[in-house]
């Protein structure tokens, strides 16, 4: 019984990360007007302006399929360290890339 709600556990959480992986990559590397190699090159040059905490777990993860887990025994740090510099970085490379909305809650639009 508890071995079996352990491996429900972990195929639930093998498809998180397989939808999560295969979205950021539709996002980054679609065929949505600009040609793949181009948005490559873009991604490419975003990764260069990162920083390099935050790049090397982008490329680890995303480029060369490890796990989180297997990422903080690499780095020898903490899992939760990981996941949010992961968070981080995410976050990092589609402001580079600029998906972001332009307007940011909380920032005065000028409008009284």
């Amino acid at each position: 019984m508890i071995a079996g709600n352990l491996c429900k556990n972990h195929v639930k959480k093998w498809k998180a990360d397989c939808v999560e992986k295969e979205v950021l990559e539709r996002k980054l590397i679609s065929d949505g007007g600009i040609p793949k190699q181009e948005k490559q090159i873009y991604v490419k040059q975003a990764l260069e302006q990162m920083n390099p905490e935050l790049k090397e777990i982008i490329i680890m993860f995303y480029f060369q399929d490890f796990k989180l887990k297997e990422i903080a025994d690499i780095l020898q740090i903490g899992l939760p360290l990981v996941k949010y510099r992961h968070k981080r970085a995410k976050e990092e490379l589609k402001r580079l890339l600029g998906e972001e909305d332009s307007h940011e809650p909380g920032k005065d639009d000028g409008n009284i």
